[in-house]
């Protein structure tokens, strides 16, 4: 088990898939029994593991995943991981993120629906773009926008809201991960569906967003 207490992660390097590193969270999991230290998760990320973080931390807002008193907290890790990707710095969370205990079970929960999803969208996912990723700053673009969506989904507003921006986030992570451009170009279309979703909110209120999340999902 990964003390609490262990010094700053010194890992520079993103290796394997994308499912390879959600399974070596999952490895961290079985090593621990009850309770996970969200340092334990921060120190077996490497160099450019702000895209996992940001991708798993969303996975509980796109499947009914229960959170009790966890939600602002992921929204937080969420926030502070996009911060760093857009400034290209290594992966930091605040002492007081640190320090935060989350049960190996809810963990393990998420992750099982990481590692399926993950599974299914390596299927699709390959390096595409890298020429143009070169002359573009897409981890400043990815980062920016993911933590728009993080503050989106910190809002306390009503069901089904949490959806847009989970998904930008899980689009975008995925497309700074596996370096695919296409993935980053879907992101940042789900992020201006977020916009137009939060700007008809704002004008109609939520019996409108209602009305409109009704209709979508045929109930």
């Amino acid at each position: 088990m990964i003390s609490p207490t262990s010094p700053e992660p010194i890992a520079n390097n993103y290796e394997g898939s994308l499912s390879s590193q959600i399974q070596k969270l999952f490895n961290l999991c079985h090593e621990n029994k009850k309770n996970l230290f969200l340092k334990d998760v921060h120190l077996s990320i490497g160099m450019h593991g702000h895209a996992i973080l940001c991708l798993i931390f969303s996975i509980p807002f796109l499947f009914p995943i229960p959170l009790p008193g966890l939600s602002m907290i992921f929204g937080f890790v969420i926030m502070t991981s996009s911060a760093s990707m857009a400034f290209s710095k290594k992966p930091w969370l605040p002492q007081i993120l640190l320090k935060q205990k989350i049960s190996t079970k809810t963990v393990l929960k998420i992750l099982q629906v990481a590692l399926k999803t993950s599974r299914f969208m390596e299927r699709f996912v390959r390096i595409r773009g890298l020429t143009l990723q070169k002359k573009i700053p897409v981890n400043v673009i990815s980062g920016i926008l993911i933590f728009l969506s993080a503050f989106l989904l910190s809002l306390p507003l009503p069901p089904g809201t949490n959806f847009p921006p989970a998904t930008t986030i899980f689009l975008l992570s995925v497309g700074q991960m596996e370096k695919d451009l296409l993935f980053s170009f879907l992101g940042i279309l789900a992020f201006i569906f977020n916009i137009t979703i939060f700007i008809y909110l704002y004008l109609y209120g939520v019996k409108g967003f209602q009305w409109i999340w009704t209709q979508m999902s045929g109930n």
